[in-house]
């Protein structure tokens, strides 16, 4: 027996997977231990910065507007640019359009393990190297490492009932 669902990943469903799995991958430490390590690290900036306005308190209060700003304007530089690395780091990520991760695919399921096909390829991976099956907002991520996954969109599904048998096929396997 075998579950066969054909679908288009498009670049809004690629985005979504992406936001999904950084934050997926920001999730890996505890809420307690990023938050005191967040406590710490101000607490150490605090003490920096009050120990140097009490050293030079007579030194800070000559300190004009501009050299305020000349002081400032490498630390907005650095944010301004690390700003637009993100920005230009997220637009040169997204694949190619009808490559291997974008366009027109078709899904598999089979007691042996999942194909994937699509116009320039053909996978076969066996049901060993699936993590995990996640779904968000509608749409279904199958894991094959921490940060690969096959999408399956939302629409690939027609109605509840399909959705229910591809759940039911994936969880007899994993």
């Amino acid at each position: 027996m075998k579950y066969i669902v054909t679908f288009d990943v498009d670049k809004g469903a690629y985005l979504k997977f992406l936001n999904f799995t950084v934050k997926r991958a920001c999730q890996t430490q505890s809420q307690f231990k990023a938050f005191a390590i967040n406590l710490v690290a101000w607490l150490f900036i605090t003490v920096f910065f009050m120990f140097i306005f009490q050293s030079f308190t007579s030194k800070v209060s000559s300190i004009d507007l501009s050299s305020a700003l000349v002081g400032a304007l490498p630390f907005c530089l650095i944010i301004g640019y690390s700003m637009y690395a993100n920005f230009k780091a997220r637009k040169f990520s997204i694949p190619n359009k009808q490559g291997i991760i974008l366009g027109a695919k078709s899904i598999e399921l089979t007691p042996e393990g999942i194909t994937e096909t699509s116009a320039v390829s053909k996978c076969h991976y066996s049901w060993s190297c699936v993590e995990e099956v996640t779904e968000n907002s509608g749409d279904y991520y199958i894991f094959l490492d921490k940060m690969f996954a096959l999408i399956i969109p939302s629409s690939a599904f027609v109605s509840q009932g399909s959705i229910e048998q591809f759940k039911s096929y994936i969880n007899k396997y994993v």
